[in-house]
């Protein structure tokens, strides 16, 4: 907080009207590995740093520029005071308001075992992660990166914000090779959690050596269109892209939203949220980056579209309240955790975490159900365009069901499709994922900005052989 002072007495010496900070400062501990060794240990790596936003009125427009540095000199934090007025001098927006003070909700983004001791939580995870590993003779690590961040936010306002918040965030990537008969197969997971208790290690060291074994005899899928079953980490790459992009405050200003209020979008079964408040999902805060809380918002219930998002600035566009969707987030990382430098951006229009409610089945119960298709463990870089929702990619990880079993592993081919109902140039109908859900199972899982089931789909279309 007395960083905080040291920049708000300058912009008061300076006379600047309308104003925010934001200070974000990063504790960062990391272990790569090159095969069974320990090659880098680093930390603690800290990085700091800060942004201030002047806001400027211009009859019915507004401007908004920001300056972004890390040094507290005087002259310094007034170059970033400078570089922030000429941009709002330049700049001319539809609208704007800067948040009042509210009641932040209570959630729980941080790890008090990565806060406490991230140093030893993180050696200890590598040491069991290599203990596991070693037990297996045909799969074993060519690399492996595993991090912990302590990360520290405060947000002050000329409107009287006073907020700050601690965070915490795990992650691992790793490559593990498989190798058996002349033959070689890789299997890639990666996984960014809040806690470090969610990265179990011994429950799914097992199943990712059992993937990369799998993928030595995997086989090429046919082409055909059949039921495919997608996992809660594949569908946080395609749902806050699309889903989420057509619920924003910016596609209905700019005329590109494919939702309307009470009109049926998807199946019946589907209720679809924006929940920036469960607890430890990696979108969750008590706050947005501008000082709105965050919230839960209803987007899709049982099919049916209900609530569009906002942050500051379309709020104030539109004549709607912001729902805590102003965010420091590049779009092209919508669909991962953010462990990136973000103090330097200017806050965006995001979703926070695109939340489906659970159904009524198990997983084991979705596959015994479902006579033929293919269950979908990782694609290889799944792409899903924002406007068209349109989605595709090379299957890496896959398995074939038969009379209700998983059989014969697969790999390569392509699975692609639309989110959203469309029409072609000829006016047929083409149906979007939203439509074609033929189950859900009861539990979700914290899958990035996605806290999501296992889900069926119908009908969706392979290019094989």
């Amino acid at each position: 907080m007395s960083k905080v002072d040291s920049i708000k007495e300058i912009l008061i010496k300076e006379k600047i009207g309308q104003w925010d900070i934001y200070i974000e400062g990063v504790i960062e501990h990391e272990i790569q590995l090159r095969n069974f060794d320990v090659e880098i240990i680093r930390g603690p790596i800290t990085n700091f740093g800060y942004a201030v936003r002047v806001i400027k009125r211009k009859k019915k427009k507004v401007g908004i520029g920001i300056g972004a540095g890390n040094s507290l000199k005087p002259a310094n934090i007034r170059r970033c005071l400078d570089t922030a007025s000429v941009g709002a001098n330049i700049t001319e927006l539809p609208g704007y308001a800067l948040p009042k003070p509210k009641k932040y909700p209570p959630v729980k983004i941080a790890d008090p075992k990565i806060v406490g001791s991230a140093e030893t939580v993180i050696k200890d995870k590598v040491e069991e992660l290599l203990s596991l590993l070693k037990e297996s003779k045909t799969v074993s690590p060519t690399f492996g990166k595993i991090r912990t961040y302590n990360i520290s936010t405060v947000i002050n306002n000329s409107e009287g914000i006073s907020a700050d918040k601690k965070e915490t965030l795990f992650y691992v990537e790793l490559a593990l090779k498989a190798e058996r008969g002349g033959k070689l197969a890789e299997y890639w997971p990666t996984h960014c959690v809040r806690r470090v208790e969610e990265i179990q290690l011994d429950r799914q060291i097992p199943k990712w050596t059992r993937l990369a074994e799998d993928a030595l005899t995997a086989k090429v899928p046919k082409t055909m269109k059949t039921t495919v079953i997608f996992t809660p980490d594949i569908l946080s790459e395609i749902l806050p892209n699309t889903v989420g992009f057509h619920c924003l405050g910016s596609s209905v200003y700019k005329e590109i939203s494919r939702f309307k209020q009470e009109e049926r979008v998807g199946s019946s079964e589907l209720t679809i949220y924006d929940d920036g408040i469960y607890d430890y999902a990696l979108g969750s805060s008590p706050f947005d980056d501008e000082g709105v809380p965050h919230s839960r918002t209803t987007l899709i219930e049982k099919g049916i579209h209900k609530n569009f998002l906002y942050d500051a600035m379309y709020a104030a566009t539109l004549n709607a309240n912001s729902t805590g969707n102003g965010q420091k987030l590049p779009a092209s990382k919508l669909a991962f955790s953010q462990i990136d430098t973000m103090y330097p951006l200017l806050p965006s229009i995001h979703p926070t975490n695109i939340a489906i409610e659970a159904g009524d089945m198990s997983l084991d119960e979705m596959i015994a159900t479902t006579k033929k298709g293919i269950y979908v463990e990782q694609f290889s870089d799944m792409q899903a365009d924002s406007i068209t929702t349109s989605f595709g990619s090379e299957i890496r990880n896959a398995y074939l069901i038969e009379k209700g079993e998983l059989s014969t592993p697969l790999k390569g081919g392509q699975i692609s499709g639309l989110v959203i109902n469309s029409q072609n140039n000829k006016g047929e109908k083409k149906n979007g994922l939203l439509t074609q859900v033929s189950g859900i199972t009861n539990e979700v899982q914290i899958a990035y900005r996605c806290i999501a089931p296992h889900m069926r789909f119908d009908e969706i279309q392979v290019a094989g052989k």
